[in-house]
């Protein structure tokens, strides 16, 4: 595309499908991210990493 706008659309037209192509890429790059390594930690996870951190700290502690 050239950046021309086509005589037969409105502006509001041109920026309504660049609004929606753009939240379309936002949305697919959510589900993507949801699926690989970078996706957000469920409670169980959370509550395991707590745990762990919380033996470290103690394990830590009796050696001073």
């Amino acid at each position: 595309e050239d950046g021309t706008m086509d005589s037969d659309k409105s502006l509001w037209a041109v920026l309504q499908e660049a609004k929606d192509a753009k939240e379309a890429a936002f949305a697919e790059g959510w589900v993507t991210m949801k699926q690989g390594k970078n996706k957000p930690l469920d409670q169980e996870e959370v509550d395991f990493y707590d745990e762990v951190e919380e033996e470290k700290r103690d394990a830590e502690e009796r050696r001073k």
